[in-house]
């Protein structure tokens, strides 16, 4: 706790009893007459007991499945920064594709593109954000979204 008295004049004259209370083994009984009280209110960054590192401030993204069947484009969803596996499957028989889109209508990755049944996994990272998944399919799909 630090002390500072109010008005230029006080705050002149209050100098010396601040740096007297400063000094090393020295605590002030109490705050002079008319000063304003700071408390230091800052709290440090919780830590993680298992690696001592500071714990994240949101929840770890939970894994996430899409499914559908044909073309279509999926829900938005919404992702924190940083890196994905996208693992797709299709039963068709016709090309399969898959493209991940910002929800924008800008086109960030192609993520499959093959022709007839389909299992393909694809890494990729993105930054903070909404997307969707445009598929292109004739068959039963699905997009599950893990974070790595």
């Amino acid at each position: 706790m630090l002390a500072f008295a109010s008005g230029v004049a006080a705050g002149y004259w209050a100098v010396p009893h601040l740096l007297a209370a400063l000094q090393p083994g020295s605590v002030p009984s109490s705050p002079p007459p008319g000063s304003v009280t700071l408390t230091d209110t800052t709290t440090s960054p919780s830590t993680d007991a298992t690696t001592g590192l500071a714990a994240p401030s949101q929840p770890a993204f939970q894994p996430l499945t899409l499914t559908g069947h044909g073309q279509q484009a999926s829900k938005i969803i919404n992702l924190p920064a940083g890196g994905y596996r996208i693992t797709m499957t299709h039963d068709g028989q016709n090309n399969f594709i898959v493209i991940l889109d910002n929800g924008q209508g800008k086109q960030v990755e192609v993520l499959a593109n093959q022709s007839g049944k389909a299992n393909v996994s694809q890494a990729v990272s993105v930054d903070a954000g909404n997307y969707l998944f445009n598929v292109g399919a004739d068959g039963n799909w699905t997009i599950k979204v893990e974070a790595l």
